[in-house]
């Protein structure tokens, strides 16, 4: 009798995660989910629940454990500091990929993303950034000394439904929904490489069945074209039933050191079979249907 894989998930209660829970299960993967609140989870046929602090108890090797997926992240919202943010993106992540190897597991796998990329100067959420390429570079070095496969994930401009509520397209979604008559903004001449939830997630999973060889592989995970903010907003709105003359563009200004272009070379996915399957208009109209908020 075959034991079904099972795959290590950080981070499986936040946006993608949440996403990529419901995929690996549905594929027939079972799961050991690593969350901070693990007691305020139930336990199923396919997931079990563990804390920070308890998966050395399971002896992976036992599992038949083949990857470990990495989603959790902090962003230093709120209050927490530098050094809660530095625990969480770099300590305990790096830590669990330490053990995960002890055990034999030979394929992590990270989610990045693309405004900390070095030619980026981003000055926004510097610390996130920071911590998240610490991360990448410790983890490059343990894996050189070991037959593992360490995947990096450079993820460009996510959005979806159920996405957290101080996300930008969160928030514009809150404020078209309350029907405000003015939603200040930036100019909107910033482009981004807008990717639809499902096609991330379809990314990973494509990524978790291929079959690597030892090292380091980075993916960018887009759709490989990019669109302005304000052409993205203009299409949320009209996709709500609300008149674009509420978008009030050119009433912020930008952010320092905005990025004003990202797009991913998708080469790379597209080499081990992936492409997207959502256009920027079909995934609006997706997302127009299945947000739940103050007018559904």
């Amino acid at each position: 009798m075959n034991i079904p894989k099972s795959v290590i998930l950080t981070g499986a209660t936040g946006f993608v995660g949440r996403e990529m829970l419901n995929s690996l299960i549905s594929q027939g993967f079972n799961v050991v989910a690593i969350s901070r609140h693990p007691e305020l989870q139930e336990d199923s046929s396919s997931v079990t629940w563990l804390g920070w602090n308890d998966y050395t108890s399971i002896d992976f090797r036992k599992s038949n454990v083949c990857a470990v997926i990495n989603l959790a992240i902090s962003y230093g919202h709120g209050d927490e500091s530098d050094s809660d943010v530095f625990a969480s993106n770099v300590t305990l992540p790096f830590q669990l990929f330490r053990y995960c190897i002890d055990c034999g597991v030979r394929t992590i796998i990270n989610a990045d993303t693309f405004s900390g990329r070095s030619e980026h100067r981003y000055k926004y959420l510097q610390s996130y950034h920071q911590t998240k390429n610490e991360l990448v570079s410790l983890t490059k070095d343990l894996v050189d000394s070991n037959d593992t496969c360490f995947i990096n994930m450079r993820l460009e401009h996510v959005f979806g439904p159920n996405d957290g509520p101080n996300k930008f397209i969160s928030k514009l979604i809150f404020e078209l929904q309350m029907g405000s008559k003015s939603i200040a903004l930036t100019n909107g001449e910033q482009k981004r490489d807008f990717i639809y939830i499902y096609d991330v997630v379809d990314a990973f999973m494509s990524v978790l069945d291929h079959k690597f060889q030892s090292g380091f592989f980075e993916f960018e995970v887009g759709t490989g074209r990019s669109f302005m903010v304000k052409e993205f907003c203009i299409k949320l709105a009209e996709a709500f039933s609300v008149s674009p003359k509420v978008l009030k563009f050119g009433q912020l200004d930008m952010r320092e050191n905005e990025i004003m272009e990202s797009v991913a070379d998708i080469k790379g996915l597209n080499d081990i079979g992936w492409y997207p399957r959502w256009s920027m208009t079909k995934a609006i109209e997706d997302l127009a249907n299945n947000h739940t908020g103050p007018h559904k």
